[in-house]
């Protein structure tokens, strides 16, 4: 009977009830519906169509229509709309269907919280051509059509003409409003399949962005919100002109080309004056440090990652034997352009400068040209990454080089720039692989980094790394429980990679009161961890070799579960007993004793880096 209509989306699975009279004169067919019942749907309503020989041309007065769910509702007339929960619908109006169309008026009435109000005209699904909508829907709390709930009320009001034809959808002065924020959007978009004609403003405006916080449920830097582009279409390609974006104090600008293909193409520029990172940063969660101990020694600390921990007690690798993932790559392909004046809060009390880099992606093959960063100081980072995938091989190939750079990774929140450790950087990188441990373990070059004199935050460098490594810290530096700032002096760290292991040439580590040497190695392929460090006090500025607990500490274990051992004084460093306690062949005895008893130890391990060289 419903095809007969002109209404064939209706499942003939749904239960249906209706009472009420029929009244017929010549053509004229009048159905008087005192209740109705189609699925979740209830309804009183006058159902009037001229002639019955057309009677796909109809009338129908809507008393009442109700429902407790609108989104089932709205499925048995082939409209879907997916809501994160039930939500119920009373409205009343007239509709009027057509051949093709169906006209709304004077649709009034509420769907969940929110007062509806609808005029015009439907077009028939899917394409809804002959669409033309006047709607005016407003609510106290935009929360009931989340999947979440927020922390404050979100009213929100939609307002506005939207048409539907053969060619666009057009925006007729459609204004839209959440909270204090404020937007509209005019003009006419076209379909994937056709760019050419699209015409488009957007603007949105705020005088802050609570509630955009709300909806993310996460906290954003207080401030305003306001964003201003015009969208353009040609034949094959969308352009983003003159964009314009503020969060805050962040803000974002420039123009952008969305080409047409398989897959579809991003080209452009983009710059920010000014960029908040804690934009994209997730709140960081309580630290758990443990504080076991074994029961051979009080000061020994011991992790599930020692060498000799249960077999189920260990992790995954770091670089796990399976294939490379780069089918994301596929998705997109970008050749865009960046500038970025300040990252602030990258890292605690951080921010990085005057970023610059052109990013080209197409297939799989990923490049990061002409890419330089300036640390607070003005120095800078610059270099080139590439990703390559051939055949069923990832190929990298990584040249970075910086030179006394001042990053502040661990800097304290107001610390003045000038006081960060100064750093040059070498890092040159190439390897090839089908797994991501035949990548790792194929890597060949060498990462050196020679650090001048600063300051570390001492609780803010702990803050960032792993437990096992926040215990390291604080026993290769035990001074760091007691006092806010570590004074660096100095700072070497050579690691050569080759043959499938990370040799740790040397890390020599130089404050106001210790000297700290570490070598070692880590085998790329096992992941497995065998690392020495030695700790000494400097002479003549008032501790004694008695202060220092664990003068030797080993770190094993593997990549992804490493532990820690310490030795409580009872080895001899000088000697180099020490280092054959732990099994260790990391250093002969003349190039260990030639770092601790120098009194430029930095100095020595690059003197024998270029011994080497």
């Amino acid at each position: 009977m419903l095809k007969g209509l002109g209404h064939d989306v209706i499942p003939a699975s749904a239960a249906y009830k209706v009472e009420g009279n029929v009244q017929m004169s010549d053509n004229h067919l009048v159905v008087m519906i005192q209740q109705a019942r189609l699925g979740q749907l209830d309804a009183s309503a006058t159902v009037r169509i001229p002639d019955v020989k057309t009677p796909t041309a109809l009338t129908v007065d809507v008393r009442e229509l109700k429902t407790s769910d609108i989104s089932a509702a709205l499925a048995l007339a082939g409209l879907k709309v997916d809501l994160p929960k039930t939500v119920p619908a009373h409205l009343s109006g007239r509709i009027q269907r057509t051949n093709n169309t169906t006209g709304l008026s004077k649709v009034r009435g509420t769907i969940g919280e929110a007062r509806v109000n609808v005029d015009g005209t439907i077009g028939d699904p899917p394409k809804y051509e002959s669409t033309r909508i006047s709607l005016d829907i407003s609510g106290s709390n935009l929360e009931h059509f989340l999947n979440r709930p927020v922390n404050q009320a979100l009213p929100f009001r939609i307002r506005g003409t939207v048409a539907r034809d053969k060619e666009y959808t057009r925006f007729e002065d459609l204004k839209l409003k959440l909270a204090t924020i404020e937007g509209s959007v005019r003009g006419k978009l076209g379909t994937w399949e056709r760019l050419e004609g699209t015409e488009l403003d957007i603007s949105v405006e705020g005088p802050n962005i609570d509630a955009i916080a709300a909806i993310l449920n996460r906290p954003l830097p207080a401030g305003a919100v306001k964003f201003d582009g015009h969208v353009r279409g040609v034949e094959d390609a969308f352009h983003i002109d003159r964009m314009s974006a503020q969060l805050g104090r962040s803000n974002l600008s420039g123009d952008l080309k969305v080409i047409r293909g398989e897959p579809p193409r991003l080209k452009g520029e983009v710059s920010s004056a000014y960029l908040d990172y804690a934009l994209f940063r997730k709140e960081a969660k309580p630290r758990k440090t443990s504080k076991a101990k074994t029961k051979d020694a009080p000061n020994t600390v011991a992790t599930e990652a020692d060498d000799d921990a249960p077999a189920k007690q260990k992790r995954s690798l770091v670089f796990p034997d399976t294939p490379i993932e780069l089918e994301a790559f596929d998705r997109l392909d970008l050749d865009l352009t960046i500038g970025i004046d300040e990252l602030a809060n990258l890292s605690e009390g951080g921010s990085w400068h005057d970023i610059r880099g052109r990013v080209l992606l197409k297939g799989r093959d990923l490049s990061v040209s002409d890419f330089e960063v300036r640390g607070a100081g003005g120095d800078k980072v610059h270099g080139d990454l590439v990703i390559r995938h051939d055949a069923g091989v990832t190929h990298i190939d990584v040249d970075i080089k910086g030179d006394q750079v001042r990053l502040g990774l661990a800097a304290a929140p107001g610390q003045n720039p000038a006081t960060y450790p100064p750093a040059d950087i070498e890092a040159k990188l190439t390897g090839a692989g089908s797994t991501y441990r035949k990548l790792a373990a194929s890597l060949d070059g060498r990462i050196k980094v020679v650090q001048g004199e600063g300051q570390v935050n001492n609780s803010i460098a702990m803050r960032m790394l792993s437990d096992t490594l926040f215990e390291l810290f604080q026993a290769v530096n035990p001074f760091a429980k007691t006092e806010p700032f570590t004074r660096l002096n100095c700072g070497v760290s050579i690691i050569n990679l080759a043959d499938g292991k990370a040799q740790i040439q040397a890390v020599v580590i130089q404050t106001d009161k210790l000297t700290i040497v570490s070598t070692g190695t880590i085998d790329l392929n096992t992941e497995r961890i065998n690392m020495g460090f030695g700790i000494r006090p400097r002479t003549g500025v008032g501790i004694s070799a008695s202060m220092i607990t664990n003068p030797l500490i080993r770190l094993g274990g593997t990549m992804k579960n490493p532990g820690i051992g310490l030795d409580a004084g009872s080895a001899t460093i000088a000697t180099g007993a020490a280092v054959a306690t732990f099994g260790l062949s990391l250093l002969a005895k003349g190039v260990w004793d030639r770092y601790f008893s120098s009194r430029d130890p930095c100095g020595e391990a690059l003197k024998r880096d270029a011994e080497i060289q």
